[in-house]
């Protein structure tokens, strides 16, 4: 495959791979309506005792390749609650409109951004883990399970039942 990278390091910690560098991709992609950029997230990763996730969405542009932090962070550290920001950012996607929906998992919501990175609009969910639009009628579909990663209290977590969720569009969800 060619073209840019669009993976991140991460140094597990933990058992026998203690301190080893692994490389991480992204689990979820959106184009933007017009096909000039791609929106990545689900940076996810696991290994034997340690989870994690990236903050972040990365957009790349498709014609020239250049990558850029979309919004959030795209580290595992950097992680928050504000409009700006998230805690496990774990799947994208975008609407005919061009705007771009990011399923932020421990924060239970939805974040609606402009395709310039405005924050438009939030949606809570629990646990949501997949977000779809439908290219129809622009209705909004959440797939919630756990998702395990340094948040959680594995011990008190509140148990995540595998749930779909069916919204309206953006304008009445």
């Amino acid at each position: 495959l060619e073209g840019p990278e669009i993976n991140f390091k991460y140094r597990a910690s933990g058992g026998n791979a203690d301190g080893k560098e692994y490389k991480v991709g992204p689990s979820s992609g959106a184009f933007s309506p017009n096909g000039d950029f791609l929106y990545l997230s689900g940076y996810i990763f696991r290994h034997l005792w340690f989870f994690n996730c990236m903050h972040g969405v990365l957009k790349v542009n498709y014609k020239t390749g250049e990558t850029s932090a979309f919004a959030g962070k795209m580290n595992d550290s950097e992680k928050g609650s504000d409009n700006d920001k998230f805690n496990c950012a774990a799947s994208v996607a975008c609407d005919k409109q061009g705007r771009v929906y990011v399923a932020d998992h421990m924060n239970n919501r939805i974040q609606i951004f402009s395709a310039d990175g405005k924050f438009l609009k939030t949606i809570a969910t629990f646990r949501p883990s997949k977000i779809s639009i439908d290219p129809h009628n622009g209705d909004i579909y959440a797939f919630s399970w756990v998702i395990y990663n340094k948040s959680i209290d594995h011990k008190a977590a509140t148990p995540v039942k595998p749930i779909v969720t069916h919204f309206g569009n953006f304008d009445s969800p």
